[in-house]
């Protein structure tokens, strides 16, 4: 027998053999398997970045509630550059091609972006 926590026996599943068999619904599983698929990964970016967060001394931790406080003040544009020039590295050169830009406008974009997040420090 298989025993479950502490001392406690596995739940079991029941099958209704009387039910009439109207078919597999494989579309409602198929986006329950998606649903359960994004939830995990949901799941394993916040326990990372809640991990990493309880590392912050007062100044990171103040800075990190900054940043989340501005995220919506962002445009799409502005957050593209500022994941593409801090997390991927990229230059604004290489920024603005590939995102259609000219360099100038990718470095502005940057730096809106900067200044919004520091007045909410």
């Amino acid at each position: 027998m298989i025993k479950w926590g502490a001392g406690k026996l596995a739940p079991r599943t029941t099958y209704h053999m009387d039910r009439p068999d109207n078919g597999y619904p494989f579309e409602e599983n198929a986006e329950l398997a998606k649903q359960a698929v994004n939830r995990l990964n949901v799941t394993k970016t916040a326990l990372e970045y809640l991990f990493t967060r309880d590392e912050y001394d007062l100044d990171e931790m103040k800075y990190c509630f900054a940043i989340e406080r501005s995220w919506h003040l962002l445009s799409t544009s502005q957050k593209k550059v500022l994941f593409m020039h801090i997390l991927q590295g990229f230059n604004f050169t290489t920024i603005a091609k590939l995102q259609g830009y000219t360099p100038q406008n990718a470095y502005q974009l940057f730096n809106k972006a900067c200044k919004t997040i520091q007045k909410n420090i």
